[in-house]
């Protein structure tokens, strides 16, 4: 790597301050997953902290970002990192993809790779009063509200040719707007794109959905999922009995703590 910095931005008049930004961030990160030089005075806030990633608040100027950092050390993901194609930048890239069709995501604003690591990460807007979706129902629990936001996001999705091969209630954000739910998509890198969405797929991120939500729903709201996924058109008794079977045939460490199999 030849350690320069090198900077990518939605507008041209961010440039210095996501400069900057990535060069606070990169500065502190001591390698070896979750090994941070932070101070409390730093402006740095940790939102979350992954095997692969990391998600931060940033202020620097007056102005708040929120950085994805990707450490994936894998041997295929450096491979891509040197030859061009980090996940920021894939994040990126889908992000602004998002927007094109309309799906709620928080605003894009540029990626960086460090050239002496070769780490690279993502900076977004932050969107302060949102919470994950998980967190949201163990602190307020599940209501029949949310459960119908969260459906109608998903269709939303799905008929505008946008899947995701990570989503659960980890990669949605939940917050009140204008008295009501409002949600945004997280984890770009593993949104995927079609000119329509088959049926397939939508099962297939529907089983990743209902697996990984198992412990923090019931049959009854899982039912109530589809109704809305569904709408009237939709045939409530097949999906479930398809997304039942899917269930069985793949089970996850998500799942076997509460298979369909114990549900009565």
């Amino acid at each position: 790597m030849n350690g320069r910095l090198t900077v990518h931005t939605a507008h041209v008049e961010d440039g210095e301050w996501l400069r900057r930004l990535a060069r606070t961030v990169f500065d502190r990160y001591t390698g070896g997953l979750h090994r941070w030089a932070l101070d409390d005075d730093d402006g740095i806030r940790r939102i979350h902290l992954g095997e692969r990633a990391g998600v931060l608040a940033v202020r620097l100027a007056g102005r708040t970002g929120c950085v994805k950092l990707f450490y994936d050390n894998r041997p295929r993901v450096i491979c891509l990192n040197r030859l061009g194609f980090p996940k920021a930048r894939l994040a990126f890239e889908n992000g602004l993809e998002l927007a094109r069709r309309d799906i709620p995501a928080p605003a894009m604003l540029g990626w960086a790779v460090d050239g002496r690591t070769g780490l690279a990460l993502l900076v977004t807007e932050l969107i302060a009063d949102a919470e994950r979706v998980d967190l949201w129902i163990a602190a307020q629990g599940l209501t029949e509200d949310l459960i119908g936001q969260v459906a109608g996001f998903v269709r939303r999705m799905h008929d505008a040719g946008v899947g995701h091969d990570d989503l659960s209630l980890r990669n949605l954000l939940v917050g009140r707007r204008d008295g009501g739910l409002s949600l945004w998509i997280l984890d770009y890198e593993d949104t995927v794109f079609r000119k329509a969405m088959s049926r397939r797929r939508r099962l297939r991120d529907l089983h990743h959905l209902h697996e990984r939500a198992l412990a923090l729903s019931g049959v009854e709201d899982r039912l109530l999922f589809l109704r809305h996924y569904l709408g009237d058109a939709g045939d409530v008794a097949r999906w479930a009995e398809d997304l039942r079977a899917s269930l069985r045939r793949h089970p996850s460490k998500y799942s076997r703590a509460c298979s369909p199999e114990g549900e009565k």
